[in-house]
């Protein structure tokens, strides 16, 4: 399926922008993955992409898993049926606290007597809890599933729960909420494994990794025009501005 054509058909339905979803298309365009993660389903959207992409190739398969308490209305799996693209995609539901059991699972039936798993998947996109605790985890389980030349995606890098809405899905302190959680899993756990040897900071949104090999580096790309990468951090400004002022120390 056409960039074109799937833009058309999910516009206005949240969250990922257009701009991302060309990104993530062409990524997937490119690679020709074989099996995809993603974790964090929402209303699919970014799922759509990936699926178009797949589509495209006429070649591969999205494996989406998000908790049984995340409801969105539309439910991937209708606005699947109505693109045409289900036989791309299978989403999962979770009775758990998060993802994780299930990788653990996938872990477990991948792995032998001495603790050797072979990986699943060729690309895992990142972009559910936005929790350091859960999606760190996660991030260590999905490395384990990832196959060598594949790629990790983490979207969201500079978002906080502090600026957000609804409240976080557990007990948090305030000094985690104000922290982009995201970005802490990037430099905390993925920049430190050795299996990947090269990184990538796309519009300070989302950061990239990928288990290759030769030298490691880091790359900052600005995709995005300059003028919205700059809105994105001025709103990141004003949201902190406000939490200091509500939250004097």
């Amino acid at each position: 399926m056409e960039f074109d054509t799937i833009r058309a058909k999910i516009d206005g339905i949240p969250h990922m922008d257009a701009h991302h979803g060309r990104l993530i298309y062409d990524h997937v365009r490119k690679s020709r993955p074989s099996l995809i993660l993603e974790l964090g389903s929402a209303h699919g959207v970014s799922a759509a992409y990936i699926c178009a992409a797949l589509e495209a190739n006429s070649h591969g398969r999205l494996v989406s898993i998000d908790i049984d308490r995340a409801t969105y209305e539309p439910w991937p799996v209708k606005l699947f049926e109505t693109l045409g693209l289900s036989d791309r995609a299978e989403f999962i539901r979770v009775p758990d606290s998060s993802y994780c059991w299930l990788l653990r699972n996938q872990i477990k039936e991948q792995s032998d007597a001495a603790g050797n798993c072979v990986p699943l998947y060729d690309f895992v996109f990142i972009d559910g809890a936005h929790e350091f605790t859960i999606d760190g985890l996660a991030t260590v389980l999905a490395t384990k599933l990832l196959k060598p030349d594949g790629w990790l995606l983490l979207d969201d890098l500079d978002w906080t729960y502090s600026g957000f809405e609804h409240p976080p899905p557990f007990h948090m302190s305030q000094s985690q909420m104000d922290v982009a959680n995201v970005r802490e899993v990037f430099e905390c756990i993925v920049r430190g494994d050795p299996s990947y040897t090269e990184f990538r900071i796309e519009d300070e949104h989302w950061a990239w990794a990928h288990k290759g090999n030769g030298p490691r580096k880091l790359d900052l790309v600005v995709s995005e025009p300059l003028s919205a990468v700059a809105t994105r951090k001025a709103r990141s400004v004003v949201r902190e501005i406000r939490r200091r002022r509500a939250n004097p120390r």
